[in-house]
């Protein structure tokens, strides 16, 4: 079923009816408003609410828009043929989705037309060394330009996670980072691509495709680190290791993001013994703490018991750097020393 087709002069578009339902009437009260407002036909039909309307993804960004994401969350949508009978409206409804994810989903078909015509591209964030000061590296960090403003890497994994292409992005944003930085990164600088471990469970090597583009692009394996970020969605962690393993012996680094934000994140640290660990960001904003300061110290001699460089995230402060530097924190990050910027 489409749900309106721009490309068509709105008098030739076919009418479609978008069935709402939400855990409070007020809620749908608002929804209507918004629907009398723009000129649509309304039906109420006891906890049902009916809008006639030409092009749903106008209307349902209109929507998400103006409610708070809590409303758009208990407000759930479906699209159905016009003049469905109480009984058929009342089975659509059991088919029906979270507004946040209808409008997530109207977000990623927009995005499709993105990916052929070259609008992806990365920032990089320094990091820095807190002994020398020297940039050690850069985290590639991906956007978009949708022509209206940039799209940020929560936006666009929302987007892309709705309309099941995520692994898709995930490449993408290491493939960008690449080319990128082809022009600019020096020999001695290390690279920071972000790896979904879902990713690596695909039958297809994604990890030999992005050594491929960094080839392209002239950049050797060892300036490579690759990131393990969301642990807490890792299934099987003896292959996730096993997979990063014959990447770390071709000469890549091997990172593992949010550290001591829980178990998972420490057990695969002993598992996988990375070259590095990032600690997880919100420790950073509790400096100076005491508690906050024993973990950092716990996870600081954990990572040297293995020969790995810690890293620190969201630095703001010379505060922060200072404890950081006193508790034996290699590297850091953060826009104390930097906001992700375009490098040309």
């Amino acid at each position: 079923m489409a749900y309106g087709d721009s490309d068509l002069d709105p008098a030739d578009r076919p009418e479609l009816t978008l069935l709402l339902t939400a855990q409070t009437r007020h809620i749908l009260d608002g929804i209507a408003e918004l629907a009398r407002g723009s000129g649509l036909n309304v039906e109420r039909r006891g906890s049902l609410l009916l809008v006639t309307l030409t092009d749903v993804s106008e209307f349902v960004a209109l929507v998400d828009r103006e409610l708070s994401s809590g409303e758009t969350d208990r407000t759930r949508a479906v699209v159905v043929e016009p003049g469905i009978d109480a009984s058929e409206a009342l089975a659509a409804a059991l088919r029906a989705v979270p507004m946040s994810t209808m409008a997530a989903r109207f977000r990623s078909a927009e995005l499709i037309d993105l990916r052929a015509d070259d609008s992806f591209y990365s920032r990089y964030q320094p990091i820095i060394d807190l002994r020398t000061l020297e940039v050690r590296g850069y985290e590639a960090l991906i956007r978009a330009d949708q022509g209206d403003g940039e799209l940020g890497a929560g936006q666009l994994i929302e987007a892309a996670r709705a309309g099941d292409w995520l692994h898709e992005l995930d490449q993408i944003g290491r493939e960008s980072g690449i080319r990128g930085a082809g022009s600019w990164l020096d020999p001695g600088e290390l690279l920071f691509l972000n790896v979904l471990p879902s990713s690596l469970d695909l039958p297809k090597d994604v990890l030999r495709e992005t050594l491929k583009a960094a080839e392209r692009s002239g950049i050797p394996v060892t300036n490579l680190v690759f990131e393990l970020v969301e642990t807490d969605r890792i299934d099987d962690i003896a292959h996730t290791v096993e997979v990063l393993k014959r990447y770390q012996d071709l000469g890549a680094g091997i990172a593992v993001d949010d550290v001591a934000s829980g178990y998972a994140t420490l057990s695969i640290v002993a598992e996988l013994r990375p070259d590095v660990v990032k600690l997880d960001g919100t420790l950073t904003e509790k400096l100076p703490d005491t508690t906050t300061e024993a973990v950092i110290r716990a996870v600081v001699t954990l990572a040297h018991d293995i020969d790995a460089h810690v890293i620190a995230e969201w630095v703001q402060t010379p505060e922060q750097v200072a404890v950081l530097t006193e508790l034996g924190v290699d590297w850091c990050q953060g826009r104390f020393f930097g906001s992700p910027w375009i490098r040309t």
